[in-house]
């Protein structure tokens, strides 16, 4: 693959190398001086030395090996370049370039068509360049003072002000990466080519991704997938939750992070926290320990636990014994563990050292009192996570100047260390997602089977799609439209009871009202006529329907929606209850539904709801119906929208009240 000479490229050429120091070029040359060991070649036709360095006309004068040409001229100068790189039989090309755009797009255009038949890989245009830090060389045109620090995670950014101000910030952090790069248009070398690369480098461990775009992944949730198995992947999403201006589009980024096992970050200082911690720490429990020095703190952060759906974790019987008779004896013995404002730091070690063998994350929250030792307590913490294997230690230190050493000590010896309880809560709730995620299961799903030849298509009639789903459990229920209020009852004959009985009144093509009753026998229906009567007659409306549908005995009933993720080839289901639960948001889920998947369901406010209303018999029938729907839905490939409405949950059958094809 083309893309390893990023690792460590033999020579770098830099087009565009100008001797105007605010220029680009000018950068990037100076910085790869000053970081690369290897051989660098200004190309300007204009000049023949840059910076001391010999200048070339073009890239075919260079008589040495070049894998890299960073170009930074106008752009449309590129594909000529590109060109002449190809007869030097280089291997990759970054374009800082911008301004495609321009011309109505003609450059683009030009561009795409070369690279259709191109033989070298680009990254950008409009990229702001790429770092390695181990061998190290910046080839970006960031201010030459600045070098980051090494470490496991990479760093992949569609916006060169956003890598910008993650740098920045990660710098003043001393948290380190393995590579970053700006992957600017992906014109060519897109997203997923790069993170298919970086999960193989042996120096990246984690990777992170600044997307604005995610619901583009969708295509590619197969491969995401397997990379997010081995290699954590982190994104900072370009229009996160309320603030999305899109909020289909952020649900669906949600379903898409979810299924990959993606972990999100809604703000720049847990994005940069995550890079820290995610090639390093593990988490496969939803259970939590909370170790403090303060009540309140203590209270915080079990509140923050319980609002992000994590538990805290109930201590064995061995393990309270031990902690409460050597640490903790004027504690309440429950979690969190309060300990006393004056505990001499060893004593948090020794707690650490008993709480370790619950096999849970630890956060310990340490606030600054005036017989605290802020410097000492980190001591002991970096020593706690030294000597225990795979521990997850998860220090809070709350406050400023106090305890700044501290957190100066904890990052001097590349220890995790947060601000707020907040924040180390949702680094735990994060990694579970990830563990829970990032290897879906859908062996639910492969066990329930359907003929492969059973499929939809819309130019079937009414009687064969009635045939159709009815092989896959659905049967749709017998209905009756009338004007006519007296025609009801005799329309039962062929219905049968219960049925539901729909009310339309109109006033000047205007719904004014719409009612449903249920009725069990003839006789209510016969009451019902006699009110419906007496009510047409007072409200005298300029039009009234009346509409009979066959219903199951138990009212439970939902909407369900399957239906293609645009340009994406993805399936997307969604379900609603309908009745006392009407108020809960829709469950939606990406197809093929995984185990997590319908675990979540059960476990979801809307599945308890089935289970106490009805039966847990009810609850699976609905599961099993929505994973035959699936597969019917991925048997008709000229459908793109499969809708039911009202699909009422019966003890021994289920109906559909309506459908829509698509």
């Amino acid at each position: 693959m083309d893309i390893e000479k990023l690792t460590n490229p033999d020579g770098i050429a830099v087009i565009g190398a100008s001797r105007n120091p605010s220029k680009a070029g000018s950068v990037i040359l100076k910085n790869l001086r000053i970081s690369y060991h290897g051989a660098v070649f200004p190309v300007n036709q204009n000049t023949d030395q840059v910076q001391g360095l010999k200048s070339y006309k073009s890239v075919t004068g260079i008589k040495e090996n070049v894998d890299i040409a960073v170009i930074a001229t106008h752009a449309e100068t590129v594909v000529k370049i590109l060109k002449e790189c190809e007869k030097k039989r280089i291997k990759i090309a970054i374009i800082i370039s911008s301004e495609f755009a321009n011309d109505n797009g003609k450059l683009k255009k030009e561009l795409s068509g070369f690279l259709k038949k191109a033989r070298l890989r680009v990254i950008g245009p409009n990229s702001l360049g790429v770092i390695n830090t181990d061998p190290y060389y910046n080839c970006t045109f960031i201010e030459p003072d600045y070098k980051p620090f090494p470490g496991n995670t990479a760093f992949v950014s569609q916006s060169g002000p956003v890598l910008s101000a993650v740098l920045d910030m990660a710098t003043m952090k001393r948290i380190g990466f393995s590579k970053i790069i700006s992957i600017g248009d992906e014109i060519d070398i897109d997203s997923i080519k790069m993170l298919q690369f970086l999960s193989l480098d042996e120096k990246t461990k984690a990777i992170a991704i600044y997307s604005e775009k995610i619901e583009g992944y969708a295509k590619y949730i197969k491969e995401l997938a397997e990379i997010s198995e081995k290699t954590p992947l982190i994104f900072l999403r370009g229009d996160y939750g309320v603030c999305s201006r899109n909020r289909a589009k952020s649900n669906l980024d949600e379903l898409i992070l979810k299924r990959i096992g993606g972990i999100s970050a809604n703000s720049l200082v847990e994005f940069t926290e995550l890079i820290r911690d995610a090639p390093s720490l593990k988490q496969k429990s939803n259970e939590v320990v909370v170790l403090t020095n303060s009540s309140s703190m203590g209270n915080i952060t079990k509140n923050a636990i319980e609002a992000s759906g994590l538990k805290l974790a109930k201590l064995t019987n061995a393990v309270a014994s031990d902690l409460y008779k050597t640490v903790a004896k004027d504690s309440q013995g429950d979690n969190p563990i309060v300990l006393e404002t004056e505990t001499p730091p060893e004593v948090y070690k020794q707690a650490i050292s008993i709480l370790y063998r619950l096999n849970r994350p630890i956060i310990f929250v340490f606030s600054p009192h005036i017989v605290s030792m802020p410097i000492e307590t980190a001591k002991q913490l970096v020593e706690a996570r030294d000597s225990m294997k795979d521990i997850t230690l998860l220090p809070v230190f709350i406050g400023g100047l106090r305890v700044e050493k501290g957190r100066r000590l904890m990052a001097e010896k590349n220890m995790h260390f947060f601000d707020r309880p907040g924040n180390a809560v949702s680094l735990a709730k994060s990694l579970y997602i990830h563990s829970c995620f990032s290897k879906p299961s859908f062996s639910m799903y492969n066990k329930i089977k359907i003929n492969p030849s059973i499929k939809l298509d819309k130019k079937m009639g009414e009687e064969v799609i009635r045939r159709t789903m009815a092989k896959v459990g659905i049967r749709l229920a017998k209905s009756f439209k009338t004007e006519n209020i007296r025609e009801l009852g005799k329309a039962t004959e062929n219905i049968g009871f219960p049925i539901k009985v729909y009310t339309l009144y109109r006033d000047k093509k205007t719904d004014l009202e719409k009612q449903e009753i249920i009725v069990d026998n003839r006789e209510e229906l016969k009451d019902v006529v006699s009110l419906l009567e007496r009510e047409t007659k007072n409200k005298k409306p300029a039009q009234s329907s009346y509409e009979l549908v066959e219903t199951n005995e138990n009212l439970v009933s939902v909407d369900l929606n399957i239906s293609m993720v645009e340009n994406t080839g993805v399936g997307l289901l969604s379900l609603k209850l309908n009745g006392p639960a009407t108020n809960t948001e829709e469950s939606k889920f990406l197809l093929p539904l995984s185990d997590s998947d319908l675990s979540e369901f059960k476990n979801s406010w809307a599945g308890l709801y089935l289970v106490e209303s009805a039966r847990s018999k009810i609850l699976n029938g609905l599961l099993e119906t929505m994973i035959k729907l699936s597969k019917l839905y991925e048997n008709s490939k000229s459908i793109r929208t499969l809708r039911i409405m009202r699909l009422d949950l019966g003890n021994e059958s289920i109906l559909a009240e309506d459908f829509y094809l698509d």
